[in-house]
């Protein structure tokens, strides 16, 4: 008994374990794609604005 209570323990321990890495992974990626995004719109704003002379020098 102890030890499939054992066996049970560990295996929750691995599987909890691999779902906060899972998780954190994902929010990883979700923060990179929002911060690309960002850049993204800042770029174009800087390329569309009429006064910046950056677009001049392309």
């Amino acid at each position: 008994m102890v030890k499939i209570i054992t066996l049970f323990s560990i295996t929750a321990i691995l599987l909890v374990g691999y779902w906060a890495y899972i998780d954190s992974n994902k929010r990883k990626e979700q923060n990179m794609l929002q911060l690309i995004q960002e850049a993204n719109k800042t770029i174009l704003t800087v390329e569309n604005n009429p006064h910046n002379n950056m677009a001049l020098t392309k």
